[in-house]
């Protein structure tokens, strides 16, 4: 799905109704990508069990701060990001079936156990 920046205040998403990334420190005129996907780009760390596909935010610059949502079931997991280099375990608060952490720079993301 393709959004513009503007659209980060209420939520960059694939549509599906899983996953959001709203920021308001994004360029309200660039334009972003945001996929789901059907694999990793460099494995999780040893012992992290993914429990969604993982979805990544895609523009010409870097993508900055802010708040990564899962819609899901579980009462315990972790949200995941990818920084271009490595996998890191994100602050991550479970809240009447949403899973959302805030993030810093990373463009994928991954709930996980």
């Amino acid at each position: 799905r393709i959004q513009k920046g503007k659209e980060a205040k209420d939520g960059l998403t694939t549509g599906d109704g899983v996953f959001s990334f709203v920021s308001s420190s994004l360029s309200p005129t660039q334009i972003y990508l945001t996929t789901s996907s059907i694999g990793v780009p460099v494995q999780l760390p040893s012992g992290v069990v993914p429990k969604s596909i993982p979805y990544g935010i895609y523009s010409p610059g870097s993508l900055k701060g802010g708040t990564v949502s899962f819609k899901t079931s579980l009462e315990k997991a972790s949200i995941y990001a990818f920084d271009n280099k490595s996998w890191s375990k994100l602050s991550t608060e479970i809240s009447g079936g949403l899973a959302k952490a805030n993030s810093s720079g990373q463009n994928i993301f991954i709930l996980a156990d």
